[in-house]
């Protein structure tokens, strides 16, 4: 990264595969994918955001959506981008649309989530996940963007929202929240239905125990089950999966979480759809590898790595094919 740069929070990668994103203390760093995965850093500049806690990028490639925490609270912002060249309209934050969210509280890593169908965007932002409504043919630098009016799911009594993610299929039925402080030992995930592109009553079985004292992490997997990423205190952390019963619709946990490195803050699943990678942001083991076991579906087989990944990462992407 450039000189001055010390902290990295999030990642984004175009849906070409060619650019990725990375928000930093010097602003969203834009940099190009090339051969075997090396990157160049883009010198027009960096997207002049200094507080950006989760990024995304439309399946159009026309936006980058950007979760930051401000004075004000936390702020959905899109900047406009170009689907060629991977850079923006504007590296100015006062030019682009955004859209004031919850007062007080933030965005973590990896807080926001947008639907495969490219209609919903949603935001974990502590006391409350906001579900957006988006359209990528709408707005530019000089309109209220592509968003709607937000619609807000208030986090349980006493708990935070911190992770997001949407059923994977191309019209997502349900949206996933982590919340940590839902139930005495362990962190909360609660299953909202989407009809309609509206975010339906929350089924009376949930939220479920997610399985770890802190949900940073959720991955709604095409194989019909959904995975969470637990802390585990100070110690290892784990990975547990649910059964997702859409007629229901509810949850059911695995009755074998794939244990982690500690304090797990990540997980992707790779363009093969084969693996499932996490990253470790404490302790001694950065990344964990798994597979699908081939005899009992749902359940997450370990694997060896070779190779270094550094120390305390705090984001993972998967680049497309």
């Amino acid at each position: 990264m450039p000189t001055g740069t010390t902290s990295a929070w999030a990642m984004a990668v175009a849906p070409s595969g060619n650019y990725l994103y990375v928000s930093t203390n010097n602003g969203i760093l834009i940099y190009t994918i090339g051969s075997g995965g090396t990157l160049t850093l883009n010198t027009s500049g960096s997207l002049g955001d200094l507080t950006s806690y989760a990024l995304e990028v439309d399946s159009t490639g026309q936006w980058l959506l950007d979760a930051s925490n401000t004075t004000a609270g936390p702020v959905l912002y899109a900047w406009p981008i170009s689907a060629s060249t991977g850079l923006p309209a504007t590296f100015s934050i006062s030019d682009i649309p955004g859209l004031q969210l919850s007062a007080g509280n933030s965005v973590g890593e990896g807080g926001i989530a947008i639907s495969n169908d490219d209609k919903l965007v949603a935001v974990a932002a502590g006391n409350a996940t906001y579900t957006v409504p988006f359209t990528a043919g709408n707005g530019t630098i000089t309109t209220a963007g592509p968003f709607g009016t937000a619609y807000k799911t208030t986090a349980k009594s006493g708990a935070t929202a911190i992770s997001v993610a949407f059923e994977s299929s191309s019209s997502p039925k349900f949206l996933y929240i982590g919340e940590t402080g839902d139930f005495t030992s362990s962190g909360g995930l609660r299953m909202i239905p989407i009809a309609s592109d509206v975010p339906g009553t929350e089924p009376s079985t949930s939220p479920y125990p997610s399985g770890g004292t802190g949900p940073h992490a959720i991955l709604a997997n095409s194989n019909g089950y959904v995975y969470v990423a637990n802390y585990g205190g100070t110690g290892a952390g784990n990975v547990t999966a649910f059964l997702v019963n859409a007629s229901i619709p509810s949850l059911t946990v695995q009755s074998s979480p794939a244990v982690t490195g500690d304090e797990p803050l990540g997980m992707a699943v790779d363009n093969t759809g084969d693996f499932v990678i996490v990253i470790n942001s404490q302790g001694t083991s950065p990344v964990d590898a798994y597979t699908f076991d081939a005899t009992t579906t749902g359940l997450l087989d370990a694997v060896s790595l070779t190779g270094s990944a550094g120390s305390n990462p705090v984001a993972i992407v998967a680049v497309p094919k």
